[in-house]
């Protein structure tokens, strides 16, 4: 049926009989598969394993989850409201079919689903543009091998990731001449996240030189979802505005000011764009195509917002923005590549001429995928992703089912992917220490920059871990502590351990659980008794800590 659909019209191909297209649609249909079932088993992987943490996946999980349950979702992993932090509604359309399967892979499998299926306009553009499925099939290659795509699969989960198949299956409607589909694809693009309405703005400026009502609806669109979406976010910020304005905070406080500061100094984006880092983003970003963007620059300034939302982020916060931030400029990128192809490709008139531009842009495609892309086994040399063996895996699956589901938690950051499904669970220091927690631009610093706690958290956190009521807390210190670096979370676990008020009830190779009112003596026994070293005094609790913590190890991704 999906190969039906992209081979449309065959009779109107040129350079391929009927035969042909089939077999390339089929190679497309293949292809996506083949994506889909890697990196959804990397993606399970890495969940089962651990690999996944708070930052994203939990937030959005526990968001989901509480839709689904009909309650606000009040994020307590952030301390917000999930439409105080962005507004991705596209959530509310999710939920419900966590009503037929409640797990944080609903989420992982949806992702990779809308990223491998961006695919398919891409085949279904390019056939439409150069009449050869060919060049349909060499794009919809070259979109799978993007790097951006990739590394956004086998990153959590951000609703960021439907983006690319809404937008290019919505501009795949408009040159169908199918403009209710266009519409309609517009309006789920929107739902991912508010930075949506300005993209959609240009690209309504882009088609007014082609069909000025269409353009100008899409213009008039792209204004009201922007305003909606930043007042959405105002809302439920107890009336601030986003605090990710702070990423901008060279150029202005609000959208406005922001907006106002780059028309008055272009040399700001000029500078921004070519300069070291922006030109190595350009790289990263028009590279996978043989930078054949360049040949349609008219959608290459589509992509421009989509850019400069990297770009233009102060420079100690790129790395944070040049991920998944990134895929709102893909599918304009895509677009880029497609008219620029289209334009080569139609001035070779000779099959073979074809034929080699075709294999040349696939073979480097190919080449830079596999320098910048998870494909790479040398991201997994360096052990871009700390996850917990066999072993590991089946000690902290024991240790987190003794946890009751209504339980409150505070649980480290890796582990509260498994816990997230309840109305009250903390990303460990949280709740006791509140830093990075909630809506506020210092709040968001904090996450960003992973700020020390100050010498004033360590002083009353004790009491904090006394007063505060938290069921069970549930801790990894091998696995991700991120927000908070790991010697200053090391610090705090060792101050809980000195607390009373709760009592060691499971402890293994991996993983400490605690219990609020278990046996504390108890619980000293069991740490000398696994460190090997006698807990005579107070100073003995932080060496057999320090001891039994150095014996761990992470392992990396096979």
């Amino acid at each position: 049926m999906v190969t039906s659909v992209l081979v449309g019209k065959y009779t109107r191909l040129q350079n391929a009989d009927r035969i042909g297209a089939v077999a390339c649609a089929s190679f497309c249909v293949t292809f996506v598969c083949v994506y889909v079932a890697y990196y959804l088993r990397l993606s399970y992987f890495l969940y089962d394993h651990y690999g996944m943490s708070a930052f994203d996946l939990g937030i959005f999980d526990q968001a989901v989850w509480l839709i689904s349950r009909g309650r606000a979702p009040w994020v307590t992993l952030r301390g917000l409201h999930i439409l105080a932090d962005h507004s991705s509604l596209i959530l509310y359309l999710i939920a419900p079919l966590y009503r037929l399967w409640s797990s944080p892979k609903l989420l992982l499998l949806l992702q990779t689903l809308a990223l491998a299926g961006g695919a398919l306009p891409v085949y279904g553009l390019g056939v439409h543009y150069t009449k050869s499925a060919i060049f349909g099939l060499v794009m919809a290659c070259l979109y799978l091998l993007f790097p951006t795509i990739q590394w956004t699969n086998a990153y959590q989960f951000h609703p960021d990731a439907f983006a690319p198949v809404l937008f290019l299956g919505a501009l795949w409607m408009y040159e169908k001449q199918n403009y209710g589909g266009y519409f309609s694809l517009l309006l789920l693009a929107s739902l991912t996240k508010e930075t949506t309405g300005a993209i959609i703005f240009v690209v309504g400026c882009l088609l007014c030189f082609k069909n000025l009502r269409v353009g100008l609806a899409t213009c008039l669109l792209g204004g009201l979802v922007e305003w909606t979406m930043l007042n959405i976010i105002k809302h439920f910020n107890g009336g601030y505005p986003s605090a990710y304005y702070l990423l901008y905070a060279s150029y202005g406080q609000s959208a406005v000011a922001i907006i106002k500061t780059l028309l008055l100094h272009p040399l700001y984006i000029v500078k921004a764009l070519f300069g070291h880092t922006g030109l190595l983003y350009l790289w990263h970003l028009l590279g996978i195509f043989g930078f054949l963007p360049l040949f349609a620059p008219e959608w290459l300034f589509v992509a421009v917002p989509g850019i400069l939302f990297v770009v233009l982020v102060e420079p100690t916060h790129v790395e944070v923005a040049a991920g998944y931030h990134s895929l709102y400029a893909v599918p304009f990128v895509v677009m880029a590549a497609l008219v620029g192809g289209k334009r080569i490709w139609l001035h070779l008139p000779q099959w073979w001429a074809r034929t080699e531009i075709g294999l040349f842009c696939l073979f480097w495609g190919i080449g830079f995928s596999f320098l910048y892309s998870p494909l790479n086994p040398r991201f997994f040399s360096i052990r871009v992703f700390d996850i917990l063996d066999d072993n590991g895996v089946h000690e902290i699956d024991q240790m987190l089912s003794i946890i009751p589901p209504h339980a409150v938690v505070s649980a480290q950051s890796a582990l509260t992917t498994h816990l997230s499904h309840r109305a009250f669970i903390y990303n460990f220091p949280m709740p006791f220490c509140r830093q990075g927690w909630g809506g506020t631009p210092q709040a968001l610093r904090h996450i960003l920059d992973q700020t020390p706690p100050s010498p004033q958290v360590f002083k009353t956190i004790s009491q904090a871990y006394a007063n505060l009521r938290v069921d069970y807390i549930a801790l990894c210190p091998m696995l991700s502590s991120f927000p908070v670096m790991a010697p200053y979370c090391d610090r705090f676990i060792l101050i809980l351990l000195h607390c009373r008020r709760y009592g060691i009830i499971e402890i293994g190779c991996d993983g400490i659980l605690l219990q609020r009112g278990a046996d504390y003596a108890a619980g000293l026994r069991k740490l000398s008794s696994l460190s090997g070293v006698p807990i005579r005094c107070e100073s003995d609790i932080d060496r057999a800590y320090m001891t039994w913590r150095e014996r761990q190890v992470a392992i990396d991704v096979p």
